[in-house]
């Protein structure tokens, strides 16, 4: 199975864009575009099926004709929810699938190449890897091994939300510079 295949591309659009005022983030228009058409445009090469968590109606992503999961963990959780209900959906839908790569939907410049990066820094034994920039780490943007779901739902509705029981490596990446017009 080649790396495309065993992968799930998850966007991340479950959250309530709080510091833009509210509304979808991913709908917003750059350079004359939706963001999440950038985000579906630049993942799809790079995985098997891409799939977008997000709460709310459905029907605003049609367009794009993905599936849409949203959390099971009422209250707006963060992006573990989104994470967790994405390797749920994945465990009950794709048997096949060995990762997905999570992506929030408001960053449309991540790297072209960045599922082959994180596989290729995986099979130096991380289970899971998250992005890094000079800025910091951005978990967000991650491999999570598609086979697990032990990030369970108790312990997301717990006021308490603890790590979860990875090997967590960072993977070095730069944004490609660009301006839109």
């Amino acid at each position: 199975m080649s790396s495309k295949e065993s992968v799930i591309g998850l966007l991340l659009a479950g959250d309530k864009s709080s510091r833009m005022g509210g509304g979808d983030k991913s709908l917003r228009l750059l350079g004359g575009r939706p963001i999440i058409a950038r985000v579906i445009e630049r993942l799809t090469p790079q995985a098997s099926r891409v799939v977008i968590n997000a709460n709310g109606d459905k029907s605003r992503f049609a367009a794009y004709q993905v599936s849409v999961v949203a959390d099971c963990i009422a209250g707006f959780a963060g992006p573990l929810a989104g994470i967790h209900v994405g390797l749920k959906w994945i465990k009950a839908n794709r048997s096949g699938i060995s990762h997905a790569v999570t992506v929030a939907t408001d960053t449309p410049f991540f790297p072209l190449d960045l599922v082959s990066r994180f596989l290729d820094e995986q099979r130096q034994g991380s289970e899971l890897l998250v992005a890094r920039l000079d800025e910091g780490v951005h978990p967000v943007i991650g491999l999570w091994p598609g086979r697990r779901s032990r990030c369970g739902s108790r312990r997301l509705k717990s006021a308490k939300r603890r790590p979860i029981p990875f090997s967590i490596s960072t993977i070095r990446g730069s944004l490609p510079k660009r301006t839109l017009c």
